[in-house]
């Protein structure tokens, strides 16, 4: 496994929550990225670029600390819902890291339930950039890892609430 030396940290002179990095909330349809409308809500379990030099990741920047909650409230007809993110460096080419590989992980199995977890990872970065994935759905209704799931209130919903915390330099 290569492995990099970081020299300098770099840590928010601010509340690392001014640092937003991704949001998303299934019930409302909100997707945020870096603290911007970035659209429709992405497909899960397939990679996306996050390009965090817009909060100030420098593009030299070797990897980044990201944290925050996964979220899930449970739908009326909710048997297991699990949701699960993943990172990677944009470098590391699809077959070689797959968004199964997750780093982070809720699952919720009460009906009427939900779970809120904290969640923490070192994201690798190439030009400021960093790769993420996120897996969700009913285990016990087969919608895990990216089928269609029901609408919430029937279907769980589904939240990623993420900030840059730390910066890693060389």
């Amino acid at each position: 496994m290569p492995w990099q030396t970081a020299t300098n940290v770099l840590i928010p002179s601010l509340s690392p929550v001014e640092f937003p990095a991704v949001f998303l909330n299934t019930a409302t349809g909100v997707f945020q990225l870096c603290g911007q409308p970035a659209g429709a809500i992405p497909t899960p379990n397939a990679w996306h670029d996050l390009d965090l030099k817009s909060i100030g990741v420098p593009a030299t920047a070797l990897a980044v600390d990201i944290r925050g909650f996964l979220i899930i409230t449970s739908g009326t007809g909710t048997s297991i819902a699990d949701l699960a993110v993943a990172f990677r460096s944009p470098a590391s080419g699809a077959s070689v890291y797959t968004p199964g590989s997750y780093v982070n992980q809720t699952i919720s199995v009460l009906p009427t339930g939900g779970s809120r977890t904290n969640g923490t990872a070192i994201a690798p970065c190439v030009n400021g950039v960093t790769q993420w994935a996120w897996l969700r759905g009913d285990n016990g209704k087969g919608e895990w890892p990216d089928q269609p799931i029901p609408p919430y209130p029937t279907g769980a919903s589904y939240g990623l609430n993420l900030s840059v915390a730390q910066i890693f330099m060389p």
